[in-house]
């Protein structure tokens, strides 16, 4: 498959300018593939653009109508690169395709965006099918197809992206085509911010009583303005760590290291330049973690985490919350929210407009600090559990039932919040979040 240079002379209207590039687009809002599918392409996004560094090209793709089998090809193609770059579409550049996970049920058919990789020696276009029966056309369903682009000079590319309505794998007479520049550097990073993924006081690593999760925090590389960026295969991320704090783990691969400094290479970040981090404390205090980029003259960043001794129990009660309509539930430590309608002793929906939500146990220890194990597989990065383990104090005042919860016995209440907006995803799954109180040693 070659490069059709006649779409370089292509008017490039609709200027739109985003963080990591500029795009432009010209051409019909949407395409029929085969079948009854009508498919749009949404605007492209580009993670930070490194010489030599895999960048990850995202194009949101929107189905309104589509039937049992219908297909639809997506691609993407160069169409300008600096004067000394070889860019072509190959798998020296394209290097892969990402998988794009099935939608969702709700109303709507299943269907999945299916790589088909119908040419390997490319790999930059990708076939997407409708696999169950029925048709999807209730809603409007948006998935993502994703490219994978390594740029060999700095400089400008723009990337044509397309929907390939005659399966020719090129573009042509009909596509559906928008266009994405992107702009390679060589060496952008120079900062790192970090960022707790819940910000509370934490538990003290604690075998016996449970609380060994830690907390997890995010490292993002920027550059000189503030923006995300990443490293170039010559720098690190240099940690330090102070006495008795512990980098237990780089995301899954542990590390066990404390009162060091420790290097991160670039291979620890993903493509949007995000690193998360597990640490621990066996004791309990305040303890700064700085971080900075090896070359950098950057100011190193720094964050603090305190972190307590959990030293009582969440009770279980005869009836823990009220629901919606204000009928109490089964057994649970947790008395009660502020902003949650719980359906169960085990579930519950909070509006997409929240932003936080405050919950309260019920424990029989007068001014008791609680461990409470907080963790979601989609607010903090989708697909990976993570879990951090706080604490909760309780009141030196015993409460009884009064309106926001089910509460029938005299409990001390102990307060905290979770800073979790649960929207829905486009793929119509929703956003979660697991709380979990410590009722025994090491029982929650």
């Amino acid at each position: 498959m070659s490069t059709k240079t006649t779409f370089k002379r292509v008017a490039l209207v609709t200027v739109a300018a985003l963080g990591f590039g500029v795009l432009t687009s010209v051409a019909p809002a949407s395409a029929v593939a085969t079948g009854s599918a009508t498919v749009s392409l949404g605007t492209a996004t580009a993670s930070p653009v490194v010489t030599g560094r895999e960048a990850v090209i995202t194009i949101p793709v929107t189905v309104t109508a589509a039937a049992d089998s219908d297909t639809w090809t997506v691609g993407v193609s160069v169409v300008s690169k600096p004067g000394t770059s070889s860019a072509a579409d190959t798998t020296s550049y394209w290097t892969s395709e990402g998988t794009i996970a099935a939608v969702a049920a709700g109303g709507v058919s299943t269907y999945v965006a299916a790589v088909a990789n119908t040419n390997a020696t490319y790999n930059n276009y990708q076939t997407q099918s409708v696999t169950t029966a029925g048709n999807v056309a209730t809603y409007n369903n948006t998935n993502s197809a994703k490219f994978y682009f390594t740029p060999d000079k700095a400089g400008t590319y723009t990337i044509a992206y397309f929907v390939d309505a005659d399966l020719s794998g090129t573009v042509t007479s009909g596509d559906t085509v928008k266009y994405v520049s992107i702009t390679a550097v060589d060496a952008p990073a120079t900062s790192v911010t970090i960022t707790k993924a819940i910000d509370a006081t934490y538990a003290t690593y604690d075998a016996t009583y449970g609380t060994t999760n830690g907390v997890w925090a995010k490292l993002q590389v920027t550059d000189a303005a503030g923006a995300a960026s990443r490293l170039n295969t010559a720098q690190t991320v240099k940690l330090t760590l102070p006495a008795t704090l512990t980098l237990a783990s780089v995301g899954s691969t542990a590390v066990g290291v404390t009162d060091a400094e420790y290097q991160l290479a670039q291979a620890s970040f993903d493509a949007s330049g995000v690193a998360y981090i597990n640490l621990t404390a066996a004791t309990a205090g305040t303890y700064a973690l700085t971080a900075s980029v090896s070359d950098s003259t950057a100011v190193a960043a720094s964050t603090s985490f305190k972190f307590v001794a959990a030293d009582a129990y969440a009770a279980v009660l005869t009836t823990g919350f009220k629901n919606a309509a204000g009928t109490a539930v089964a057994a649970t430590p947790i008395v009660g929210s502020s902003s949650a309608n719980i359906s169960s002793a085990s579930a519950g929906t909070a509006l997409t407009t929240a932003t936080s939500h405050s919950m309260y146990l019920g424990t029989l220890t007068e001014e008791g600090v609680v461990g409470v194990s907080i963790a979601s597989t989609t607010l903090w990065t989708a697909g990976t559990t993570r879990t951090t383990d706080i604490v909760a104090t309780a009141s030196d005042t015993l409460a009884t039932t009064d309106a926001v919860d089910g509460l029938t016995t005299t409990r001390y209440k102990a307060t905290f919040s979770v800073a979790a907006p649960l929207t829905i995803n486009a793929n119509y799954a929703y956003k979660t979040v697991s709380i979990n109180s410590f009722t025994a040693a090491g029982t929650s």
